[in-house]
């Protein structure tokens, strides 16, 4: 293309293009007059990235006065940052600070992203003392989103209303805490879980239905006549969130007490306070939610209410009918007894907490990303808790660095709605991908804002992803200056929703050994198809689905393990199985047997021929022979011919004679002691 008919394309004088072009990366020469389409396509592109960098004189004049300006002073850079995000922070033009990086010896263009030290190098040229950012844990950053959360509530606190409680169910593995809340639904989610667990974070609502109760209180005027009266509970609604409670689903139930108002912590009666249980109480006192024990399975036989409250005490939280003020409430999810005292003391208990269960269905929306998953036949779909303002259809919505326009709106039992309000569990579609499990979902006024905001999470989350790696990477130098690298087993994981992955993820930070190590090569959504089989045998991984199918053919025809499961704990045994397979065997050594020399009759060079006879145990063909004398040890040789009466045997029992030859051994007496060393390899565990 000519560069005037490229010039005229952009709106920009010629004079203009061919000085803005070399400070972008682009080498023409100063008297070229064509440029390459793929050349040209690529100015053109940069233009509309930034189209600020193709305006000279305006330019020239602020590199002029920066050039000329003071000292910066201190500032603070993440560990890794954009050309354009450093300029900014330094206050200078971008392409005066991509001069100074290319006097320095760095060609880099203003999107891409420079190290710690490149910058520090670079800002010292403007009187800049760079200073290390403090990373954010991952606490830290749960609560910047909580205060963000309670930041744009507060924001029209004077048009608030009153909300409906969101709870939380947590507790151990197989305590009975979705079929609890199958009871108080009266629906059956449990039997649809695999193996009778949760394996996600679900979201329902209800709404307390009206019953009459009988009252002892008599009305002014009357003695002792009890009468009716309308349930005060009646008509009010309840958020559920049902946290997983197998102990690969640590970070998916924290997230769950992050959100919530009231926790439900359930114990069962018949087995009392177990290693989840502790979780889920250390989880309580970090987030300081609200809570009510419901002692489940208190109809089934040898089931104790106050062995559990027992336990309870001892650990320093007192039941309330002991004294204390740990409200407990005897339940059983099969026969329904406590329900109604359940709700009873959960509103109770959200009543004390009124001040604080406050929305505003008009004000700016904000909610909480549940759970998400790629759907085959919708796309990407996200299950959100609403916590502020009104989601409706045809909003522009940004979920951390995802976007989209919602397509629909469905509520907990699958009904199309068209808004959703605070405290209201909703399934949406329409974003672009699949956000992760406690992104803030926020609604801006346009699309050119939603893209805007997107970027903004976009680059946080990739700076964050960077700090990961360099921590991982510098981790891995620190362990291989002390250790032997550990030997890996590469894993190509693929799950129904973003919270399964996170949570086999999670559980993967447990295997921790020093000679071997899962690698997590690639994570994906949805089920196994036969890109994901090649990408996994490019990799020497496994393919390893979780709730996923994937085709018999494809499987077949795989050259590496491809495998789905629907339970968690199968998934993380056939790891383990695998790690302890390229592990390998250790060799144990066992003494089957002792000889002594009788008689010499042959030695040459390192090969012996003698006769014994066996005085303990027995003798064996092929094995290693330890020789003493005197109780100490003369050396070790091998069994390599072992005979009975002239005759090559396997093996020569107790108070037989025998003849041997050994190789690799001299000098042997009448009287020396033969001990017979058998060995075997035993497959290693992990851990030991």
């Amino acid at each position: 293309m000519n560069v005037t008919e490229l010039a005229r394309r952009l709106r920009i004088p010629v004079q203009d293009l061919r000085q803005a072009l070399p400070r972008l990366g682009f080498g023409i020469g100063s008297k070229a007059h064509k440029v390459s389409d793929v050349v040209a396509q690529g100015i053109i592109k940069k233009f509309k990235e930034t189209p600020e960098l193709f305006e000279p004189k305006k330019e020239e004049d602020e590199i002029a006065k920066a050039e000329t300006a003071g000292p910066v002073g201190e500032i603070e850079i993440p560990s890794r940052l954009s050309v354009r995000e450093f300029a900014a922070r330094l206050n200078k033009p971008a392409p005066l600070v991509i001069s100074h990086l290319m006097k320095n010896g760095v060609l880099v263009t203003l999107n891409e992203e420079i190290d710690f030290e490149t910058a520090a190098i670079v800002g010292s040229d403007f009187g800049a003392e760079v200073k290390l950012q403090k990373e954010k844990t991952t606490a830290e950053r749960e609560s910047d989103l909580a205060t963000k959360v309670s930041d744009i509530i507060s924001e029209d606190k004077n048009r608030t209303t009153p909300r409906p409680p969101v709870v939380v169910v947590m507790g151990h593995v197989d305590h009975g805490k979705t079929s609890l809340l199958d009871a108080i639904r009266k629906t059956n989610i449990a039997e649809k879980e695999h193996g009778g667990i949760t394996q996600h974070i679900g979201a329902y609502q209800l709404v307390v239905p009206t019953k009459e109760k009988q009252s002892t209180q008599p009305r002014a005027g009357e003695e002792g006549n009890s009468r009716k009266t309308r349930d005060y509970r009646a008509g009010r609604a309840i958020t559920f969130i049902d946290t997983p409670g197998h102990e690969a689903f640590t970070a998916m139930r924290s997230r769950g007490a992050n959100i919530a108002d009231v926790c439900i912590l359930v114990i069962a009666a018949d087995d009392g306070i177990k290693p989840q249980t502790r979780e889920a109480l250390n989880i309580i006192e970090r987030t300081k939610i609200p809570f009510v024990v419901a002692i489940n399975k208190i109809d089934k036989p040898g089931a104790s209410g106050e062995k559990v409250k027992a336990e309870l005490a001892a650990i320093n939280l007192q039941p309330e009918d002991w004294g204390g003020k740990v409200i407990t409430v005897e339940v059983s999810a099969k026969t329904g007894q406590g329900l109604d005292q359940l709700l009873e003391a959960i509103l109770l208990v959200a009543d004390m907490e009124k001040d604080l269960l406050l929305a505003n269905p008009q004000g700016k929306l904000v909610g909480t990303v549940i759970e998400s998953h790629i759907d085959p036949g919708e796309g990407p779909v996200a299950t959100l808790l609403i916590q502020n303002g009104t989601l409706k259809v045809g909003d522009f919505v940004v979920a951390g660095p995802v976007i989209g326009k919602v397509r629909s709106l469905k509520s907990w039992d699958g009904k199309a709605v068209k808004t959703a309000e605070p405290a209201m569990p909703v399934v949406i579609l329409g974003l672009k991908a699949a956000p992760a499990v406690g992104d803030i979902l926020e609604a801006p006024t346009d699309e050119k804002a939603a893209r805007k905001l997107m970027k903004q999470q976009e680059a946080t989350l990739r700076l964050m992803q960077m700090k990961a790696r360099e921590t991982a990477k510098t981790a891995s130098v620190i362990a291989g200056k002390t250790e032997v690298a550990a030997k890996k087993l590469p894993l190509f994981l693929k799950a129904d929703k973003v919270g399964s992955l996170e949570a086999i993820l999670e559980s993967l930070k447990t295997f921790t050994y020093k000679e071997i190590r899962p690698e997590v090569v690639g994570q994906a959504l949805g089920d196994i198809n036969e890109a994901d089989i090649l990408r996994a045998e490019q990799a020497g991984a496994w393919l390893l689905g979780f709730n996923v199918t994937a085709s018999s053919k494809a499987i077949a025809n795989a050259k590496t393990k491809v495998k789905t499961y629907s339970v968690i704990y199968d998934l993380l045994d056939d790891i383990k199985s695998g790690l302890e397979e390229k592990l390998g065997a250790n060799i144990v050594e066992s003494a089957i047997g002792q000889a002594r020399i009788l008689k010499i009759f042959r030695t040459e060079g390192k090969t012996t021929i003698l006769g014994a006879k066996v005085s303990e145990g027995v003798a064996k063909a092929k094995t290693k022979v330890r020789i003493f004398r005197n109780d100490k040890v003369l050396g070790q040789a091998n069994l390599d011919q072992l005979q009975k009466n002239k005759q090559n045997v396997g093996e020569v029992g107790l108070n037989d004679e025998c003849g041997l030859k050994l190789l690799g051994i001299n000098g042997l007496q009448i009287g020396d002691t033969l001990v017979f060393v058998e060995e075997k390899l035993v497959p290693r565990k992990l851990g030991n």
